[in-house]
């Protein structure tokens, strides 16, 4: 990965994620005045809590779309990078199922 000027935050491309799952978490992050980032490592944080919990998980299927680009922390990608290599799925099925389950956790509240 090449080095970048705003380290330890960091930019991905994320691909997969359908359009209308990535517009719903666009605006529920502007409705409730957070940036995609903040949004996308709380996720993210939250995604892996349950996994070590043992808590079952419904892991998406990609959907066609244009690809996202995405900041985080680094600690947020090294451990996206960690679930997948344990679990076996690629980082977009990481971030897509942290998207999808944070907004379903988000609503419920």
């Amino acid at each position: 990965m090449s080095p970048q000027a705003r380290w330890p935050l960091m930019q991905i491309s994320v691909s997969g994620i359908a359009p209308e799952l990535w517009d719903a978490f666009r605006d529920m992050n502007e409705k409730m005045g957070i940036t995609v980032r903040s949004a996308i490592e709380e996720a993210v944080s939250a995604l892996s809590k349950e996994v070590s919990e043992g808590q079952s998980v419904v892991w998406p299927h990609p959907k066609a779309g244009r690809s996202h680009t995405v900041q985080m922390h680094e600690s947020v990608h090294v451990e996206i990078q960690r679930m997948a290599r344990e679990l076996g799925y690629k980082q977009n099925i990481i971030i897509i199922a942290a998207i999808d389950r944070w907004m379903a956790a988000k609503i419920r509240q």
